[in-house]
């Protein structure tokens, strides 16, 4: 695959990107933690040499036990970032590891115990500097080979780009992209939200999704401040923008997020005291943590979490108050960490995942919730729409854990 570029959101939690915020003194402590064993710590300058060819082959990594580890280069060219999780047995998660293309203005500091390939420079002879805890009894470099080689596509002629985003009105590299700690996104989590994915670069009913983004700001009354159509051109601009950050064989999400504005405390929180803040962006398509689940199949757990009621949130508003989501996924992952979420609704009844919709199949009828107490997925009417077009009999129906257990099949979208 062609790699995606270093970005902040992206590296998290497994290393920070070193940065000033805001172009102002900016304290990084982990950078300089002390470790959990005796020792000192290290300083080195690294001259690594360049790796060759349009196919750079990564055949070991490595993790420190006791410390963070950081890079930041003095003169170099493009080099790559290679991360993975650590798994319960000590093993790298080469499920979930990611490689990013990074530059000569990108710095990183590794988290500690974190699997990662060694300095690899592509365009030239570089240096870095490097900072770790050296451990007294030098037991902190532990090191992995692949029984299968990870093996990244590079072109020699790509060049670092920075991500371009939309924030109203302006387009701007992602490093200058700011909203204020007084937006109602970030005191309130009032905020819309659509995600539109690519496939081979073409965006996947896109005017679908912004019609639902246009029903959800009305039922919570956000003016965006733009028609429809404009928002429409304005995604397709913001995609244009970053498509060179992609290569042939990778996809995006084209993100919405569109909040109230500031949010100014007081007796009434509704009241909008300025612009609404419009958000668009793109965002990498990894698709690699679900790859499995396409031929060993998923596991589905129903948590203790319940759905929001329809009758104090409708479902079909596609919003970014994402908590209870969320504390029912950590909920599902608590009995299998790699399983999905089977969430219910107030009255047992099967309501959606946490990400999509869920279908099941019984006696050759495709079966899925109504939209009483789940979002009307864009996903979830192509699978509709392709089961009439195949002959196959549908019913939006409400289901019970019971109905899910004793189908032939079932699957989220």
């Amino acid at each position: 695959m062609a790699l995606p570029p270093f970005a902040s959101a992206s590296l998290a939690p497994l290393a920070t990107r070193l940065a000033a915020r805001d172009g102002k003194y900016t304290d990084i402590p982990d950078v300089l933690a002390i470790g959990d064993t005796p020792g000192k710590h290290g300083f080195a300058i690294l001259c690594p040499q360049p790796v060759t060819g349009s196919t750079v082959t990564i055949t070991a990594l490595e993790r420190h036990p006791h410390s963070t580890q950081s890079f930041l280069p003095i003169r170099a060219g493009r080099w790559l970032v290679v991360l993975a999780p650590t798994l319960p047995d000590g093993t790298p998660d080469m499920a979930n590891v990611r490689a990013f293309l990074a530059g000569p203005e990108d710095a990183i500091c590794i988290g500690r115990n974190v699997w990662h390939a060694g300095l690899t420079v592509l365009d030239g002879p570089a240096e870095f500097a490097m900072m770790m805890w050296r451990a007294d009894a030098g037991d902190d470099g532990i090191v992995h080979e692949l029984a299968t080689p990870l093996r990244l596509e590079v072109s020699r002629g790509e060049t670092v780009m920075a991500r371009m985003v939309y924030i109203s009105g302006r387009m701007l590299p992602e490093p200058d992209a700011r909203i204020s700690i007084f937006d109602s996104a970030v005191m309130l989590a009032d905020t819309v939200t659509e995600s539109t994915r690519t496939f081979r670069h073409k965006p996947f009913k896109l005017e679908a999704h912004i019609e639902r983004l246009y029903q959800s700001l009305k039922l919570v009354r956000i003016d965006p401040g733009m028609s429809a159509d404009k928002m429409l051109r304005t995604t397709l601009d913001v995609f244009e923008a970053n498509l060179d950050n992609y290569g042939p064989g990778d996809d995006c999400w084209i993100v919405h997020n569109i909040s109230r504005g500031l949010s100014i405390a007081g007796a009434d929180p509704t009241v909008q005291v300025g612009a609404a803040t419009v958000m668009i962006f793109t965002q990498f398509m990894d698709l690699k943590p679900w790859a499995r689940f396409y031929t060993e199949g998923c596991h589905g757990v129903t948590p203790v979490s319940r759905a929001v009621p329809s009758q104090s949130l409708d479902p079909r508003i596609k919003n970014r108050s994402r908590l209870a989501y969320t504390l029912a996924e950590m909920e599902a992952k608590q009995v299998d960490p790699l399983a999905q979420s089977v969430i219910l609704d107030i009255d047992g009844h099967v309501s959606e995942n946490k990400g999509g919709n869920i279908f099941c199949v019984t006696k050759g009828v495709l079966r899925t919730p109504s939209t009483v107490n789940c979002l009307a997925g864009i996903s979830r009417a192509t699978a509709l729409e392709l089961a009439k077009k195949l002959g196959i009999p549908t019913e939006e129906t409400v289901l019970q854990p019971y109905d899910l257990v004793t189908a032939d099949e079932m699957f989220f979208t």
